[in-house]
């Protein structure tokens, strides 16, 4: 590798080809950058600076052509830096010196005879086009980022008092540096450009992702590998790439965290590009298929009922959307997977969706908080999974199972009365907007023929409307009655004395028996749930109450709960004072006294260290290649060879696994601590936290254990 303080525009452009490899992201510089560029050479003029520093430049000489460079990173500056030369070009006529030398030392080469445009600088395919159509057309070339920051260079050039055309050229011959660092024969070209985008530049975990798939390949196998990406791409849409990553690795389920936003492009190198026997093309093919679903769950509207594998699933999809869960899509994807492989019907699917929609309307509609849920879906295959073969249930009868009675409280399904306790407590007015359109768009189609009153309102159709309106007339509190301070206090804001309107402010504080007979009033309005208003002749405490009941029946039919009665088929299975483990379930304070792992008989248990003992070696004798995976991991602080740790003083805090010269930590830790470490063994070992079940209760308090006479002072006498 050699690298130079070089004149970008006399020393690196002139007389040369550059090529921007097809894995590099598009053109992408906009306005706010071209300014800032203009700005600081602007500025190194006026101060008489004799160099302006553009940064690093990392050409790749090693592909054919004595005089042609693959561009590894610089193309948003040098692609913009030809663009102004052209602008510069175009203020002088043709037939003129200046004008015919920027076009023979940096912008054309007319004796390529193979390039029918002849530019000297290649763009990744889509972008060539449009920057061929600039340099052949100017300001006349189509619309395109090109033609913008051409355009943008023309009016610099002309709104400049202080510099003409030929004084912008001198100093970008003779001011503009670049670090130009060329990549030779023997270097490592992906260890480079790591190295470089670990200082921070600018790319998505996407970009990081396609260069690490496409850079080491060459010829007809980058070609066919960056026909799969574009084609990828066009499936998931270029802004939702690195999401989409994201929710692909999650659903590998590959450890019992879901994948972070910044560690998308560590968590793929690590858990794909090093598995054994990786393959680009083999990979960019699974991801074709992961994308296919991915466009299914997250853009049904684009697509067709016959694009799926039961009519139902569509529809389901549309609605689940409108909730905005993103963090479903890994577990969708699962299934979707399932489905493909034979596991799960179409109707199995849509059953699953069913249940979801339900699960996670409900929790929306009493006010469930979604702390969590990201991880809870990351694991929730593998949790119903897991129970189908402890009880032998299909899997829709496992979800539900899991969902309403195998889950830590907070995450349980809500149930009937939580549906009745929030219409008679929450305040619905205050909800976010989105909210409130779902729920009464779901709650209005249980009535009959299907309206589309949410994306009504989001187009701003339909508003909120107050029955009770939010300023009480004398004429509305005689209405109300003597109790009208009470009804209004406790009615205002809950969800019986709401409604959906598209004449919100022509009904404002009216009187309930005009907002029904008025134009476009209740009488006359099309959205179902607002007919029974229709036939009221007073809005008071009773017709609110029988509103809300109304509503409560409503909620139940729209989003059942799975009706699961228990059977004794389980061989193994858990009695209710049993717990599944996960990340966030609270051990503080708890005493164990047995755990069972996988569908295993439960084992007896003095303590938590006993527990993670017990499961290690459990572990060990399932399968002990992980474990020594694991001991010769840079980040490994659990698993270790004898030889590390025999010096160290508290070697009495290992417990050596038989036969090996393994050792694996155990030192005293509290019960968080300890639940944290058990994770990282599950995680270690290629499971997860939840595929331990523990008995446990709550340690008794001194003050019991005073009266109990068990305290060590007792015990002393």
């Amino acid at each position: 590798m050699q690298g130079s303080s070089q004149n970008l525009v006399t020393q690196v452009m002139k007389g040369n080809h550059y090529f921007i490899p097809v894995y590099q992201r598009r053109y992408s510089w906009v306005k706010v950058q071209v300014e800032r560029l203009v700005d600081d050479l602007r500025l190194a003029e006026e101060q008489h600076r004799p160099h302006y520093f553009l940064g690093s430049l990392i050409l790749d000489a090693t592909i054919e052509g004595i005089n042609d460079f693959s561009v590894i990173d610089g193309q948003q500056r040098i692609t913009t830096i030809s663009l102004f030369l052209m602008a510069i070009r175009d203020t002088f006529p043709r037939t003129d010196e200046t004008h015919q030398r920027i076009d023979d030392l940096y912008l054309i080469d007319k004796y390529d005879h193979e390039n029918v445009h002849k530019n000297r600088l290649h763009s990744v395919p889509g972008d060539e086009e449009e920057y061929v159509d600039v340099l052949e057309n100017g300001a006349a070339a189509k619309p395109s980022l090109f033609r913008d920051t051409y355009v943008l260079f023309q009016q610099v050039l002309k709104d400049d008092p202080k510099m003409s055309p030929q004084d912008w050229l001198t100093v970008l011959e003779q001011r503009l540096v670049v670090m130009s660092i060329t990549v030779q024969q023997d270097d490592d070209a992906q260890l480079i450009f790591e190295s470089l985008n670990s200082t921070g530049l600018d790319l998505t975990e996407a970009d990081k992702i396609r260069n690490f798939l496409l850079m080491d390949l060459h010829g007809d196998q980058q070609k066919q590998a960056y026909a799969i990406w574009q084609k990828n791409e066009k499936l998931v849409g270029r802004g939702e790439l690195s999401k989409f990553f994201r929710h692909y690795l999650t659903s590998l389920a590959v450890r019992s965290k879901i994948t972070l936003e910044q560690q998308i492009y560590d968590d793929y190198r690590r858990f794909i590009g090093e598995a054994p026997g990786f393959d680009r093309i083999d990979e960019l093919r699974k991801e074709s298929q992961v994308a296919k679903y991915y466009s299914l769950i997250k853009d049904p509207q684009h697509h067709q009922v016959e694009d799926y594998p039961d009519p139902r699933a569509r529809e389901l999809l549309i609605r689940l959307g409108r909730m905005n869960n993103d963090i479903t899509t890994p577990y969708f994807l699962q299934l979707f997977k399932m489905n493909n492989s034979g596991r799960l019907t179409g109707e199995e699917l849509s059953n699953v969706l069913a249940i979801i929609l339900s699960y996670l309307a409900r929790r929306l509609f009493v006010g469930s908080p979604s702390t969590g849920l990201n991880t809870f879906f990351g694991i929730l295959n593998r949790q119903v999974e897991q129970l189908m073969r402890m009880t032998s249930q299909d899997y829709v009868t496992a979800l539900g199972w899991q969902l309403t009675s195998r889950v830590v409280e907070n995450k349980l399904f809500p149930t009937d009365q939580a549906l009745n306790d929030a219409l008679a407590k929450k305040d619905y007015y205050h909800y976010a907007d989105r909210s409130f359109w779902f729920v009464f768009d779901e709650l209005n189609n249980v009535l009959g023929e299907h309206q589309d009153l949410f994306d009504a309102a989001q187009a701003g159709h339909l508003s909120i409307e107050h029955i009770m309106p939010q300023t009480l007339s004398e004429k509305w509190r005689q209405e109300l009655g003597h109790n009208w301070e009470l009804i209004y206090n406790q009615w205002d804001n809950r969800f019986a004395n709401l409604t959906l309107t598209g004449f919100n402010s022509r009904m404002s504080n009216r009187l309930f028996q005009d907002k029904r007979d008025m134009e476009n009033g209740y009488q006359q309005s099309g959205i179902k749930l607002n007919q029974n208003l229709a036939k009221l002749e007073h809005w008071n405490e009773t017709t609110l109450k029988a509103r809300e009941r109304q509503l409560y029946n409503l909620a139940v039919r729209a989003w059942p709960r799975p009706a699961i009665t228990p059977t004794n088929t389980a061989k193994h299975m858990l009695p209710p004072d049993w717990t599944t483990l996960e990340a966030n379930v609270t051990i503080t304070d708890q005493v164990v006294s047995a755990y069972r792992i996988f569908d295993q008989p439960p084992k007896v248990a003095k303590n938590w260290k006993a527990v993670f003992i017990s499961v290690a070696l459990d572990l060990w004798a399932l399968d002990p290649t992980p474990f020594y995976r694991a001991a010769n991991s840079d980040d490994n602080d659990l698993i270790f060879h004898q030889a590390e740790i025999s010096e160290d003083p508290r070697f009495h805090q290992f417990y050596p696994l038989p036969n090996s010269d393994l050792t694996i930590r155990v030192q005293p830790l509290n019960n968080v601590a300890r639940l944290n470490k058990l994770g990282k063994l599950m995680t270690a070992t290629g499971h997860d936290l939840s595929d331990i079940s523990v008995k446990m209760h709550t340690r008794p308090s001194v003050a019991k254990q005073l009266r109990l006479g068990k305290t060590s002072l007792d015990r002393k006498k």
